[in-house]
């Protein structure tokens, strides 16, 4: 219930491209929206002239990189140069989100591939089993109150926090990309730990289930891309592809390239 169908483009454009093709209902897909789907490409032009934008600046919760934040402010100054009026916000405590999101993820992936695991065990690597074995510890109350809490928590968010702005402008990822030897633990609780680190921005709103952008904002002294993470209201991906578009085309960081 957490998948979803994405892209992965050098540019907003090409993005809008791809969207306009995949959104729409399915009438083989009963759980597929039946909302109108936009010109995605037409609204790329639209000035950011009054754009209301939230952004997170900082986290108790999870450690910034000094070199991610200097990115993500100079990215906002950009915003504000095209006209955007930023607001600092302070998120909810997104704990429970990402509890959620695990809760569900853990079962879904576990029931998914159950008959696998018992016959195929050997076939899985150490990572994908440390996702995956807490999913047999889940019992069915707290799965279902999973799913349950997403509309109370998604109603709740957008009452709160997302109250009189168009956009949220957050961090991607809160460091620098680790390495492959970083990332290969031989799935020990260090894996799982370095996982929802770097997924503490992203994975709340694939539980709630709004729509996001992740745009190019340069590259840290190592050479590796970093990004800006901005998010919308339901049904928003247009406001969201002109974001993208207007920043990219002021600051060009799609057409960068790292050192190398």
């Amino acid at each position: 219930s957490l998948d979803h169908v994405g892209v992965f483009t050098r540019t907003a454009r090409d993005t809008a491209i791809l969207l306009g093709i995949l959104a729409g209902h399915d009438p083989r897909d009963p759980l597929s929206a039946h909302h109108r789907v936009p010109d995605y490409e037409h609204g790329l032009e639209h000035g950011l002239e009054g754009l209301r934008v939230g952004y997170v600046a900082a986290s108790d919760e999870v450690d910034m990189a000094d070199e991610v934040v200097v990115l993500l402010e100079e990215s906002r100054a950009a915003l504000a140069d095209l006209g955007a009026e930023l607001v600092e916000i302070h998120l909810p405590d997104i704990a429970p989100f990402n509890t959620m999101r695990r809760c569900l993820m853990f079962s879904e992936a576990t029931a998914h591939h159950l008959d696998f695991l018992e016959d195929m065990r050997d076939g899985y690597t150490a990572e994908t089993l440390a996702r995956m074995e807490p999913g047999l510890g889940i019992d069915a109350a707290s799965y279902l109150r999973a799913r349950s809490w997403r509309s109370v928590a998604l109603r709740r968010f957008m009452a709160e926090t997302f109250a009189g702005f168009d956009v949220l402008h957050l961090p991607a990822v809160p460091q620098p990309i680790p390495r492959i030897a970083d990332t290969d633990t031989g799935g020990d609780p260090q894996f799982v730990k370095l996982s929802n680190e770097f997924g503490y921005f992203i994975f709340p709103f694939n539980y709630l289930g709004l729509p996001a952008i992740s745009v190019p904002i340069g590259h840290t002294g190592d050479g590796l891309p970093m990004a800006m993470q901005v998010v919308g209201r339901p049904f928003a991906e247009a406001r969201l592809l002109q974001v993208a578009h207007q920043f990219d085309r002021a600051t060009g960081f799609s057409n960068r390239k790292p050192p190398l």
